[in-house]
């Protein structure tokens, strides 16, 4: 049991991308070794300047070409994340994509395929 819990977002911006790693204290080692004070209290989530990292361009530029959205744009930002956290974590490290303003300006199409193409890359890659 790691003392430490990971979550990351990938915000997806129209002009480039964030990734985001979190930490908060793992929920079982919580109740082993918490205060009264953390067990009654939502997690406090931690995070460092270095666990962010932002890309250009934003995702919606590969409507075009949407399988190359996970090769040539979020494996910068898979590779940082890994940097940080720990390899017994990853399995249960949940990731969470958040795409705005570029994508709703796709057609449906190209915005349904660019979705699927990065959910695909993700479960496969991380």
């Amino acid at each position: 049991m790691g003392k430490w819990r990971y979550g990351v977002i990938l915000d997806a911006g129209s002009s480039g991308t964030r990734v985001y790693i979190y930490r908060w204290l793992n929920p079982q080692r919580a109740r082993k070794d918490g205060s009264d004070l953390e067990l009654k209290s939502l997690p406090q989530l931690e995070t460092k300047k270095k666990w962010t990292l932002k890309i250009k361009p934003g995702v919606s530029t590969f409507g075009e070409k949407p399988e190359l959205v996970g090769p040539d744009h979020l494996q910068q930002l898979v590779d940082h994340a890994l940097d940080y956290i720990p390899d017994d974590q990853v399995q249960d490290t949940p990731i969470f994509l958040l795409a705005t303003a570029g994508m709703r300006l796709l057609p449906d199409v190209q915005r349904t395929q660019v979705l699927d193409n990065i959910c695909s890359y993700l479960q496969k890659n991380t």
